[in-house]
C-alpha cells in the first residue's frame, strides 16, 4: 500500500469492497463483499509499505486490476 504523504500513518482503518465482475467488466455489487480492516503496521511516510489482506471467497485467479 503505498503512502504518499509526507506523514507516518498510525492505525489505519479501512473498508475493502471486493467481488466478481461480468464478462463485460462490470461489477456485480448485488453479490459484491465488504469488511472492515484495521492495519497493525504503521505506514512510513513516502514510501510502498507491505501489508497482507485476505479476501474471503474469491479465488486469487479471479482477482483483477
Amino acid at each position: 500500500m503505498g503512502n504518499p504523504s509526507s506523514a507516518t500513518i498510525n492505525d489505519l482503518k479501512a473498508t475493502i469492497e471486493w467481488g466478481r465482475v461480468s464478462d463485460k467488466g462490470v461489477p456485480d455489487n448485488e453479490h459484491a463483499k465488504s469488511r472492515e480492516v484495521t492495519f497493525d503496521r504503521s505506514l512510513h511516510a513516502g514510501a510502498w509499505n507491505d501489508v497482507q489482506v485476505v479476501l474471503d471467497a474469491i479465488p486469487p485467479r479471479e482477482i483483477t486490476q
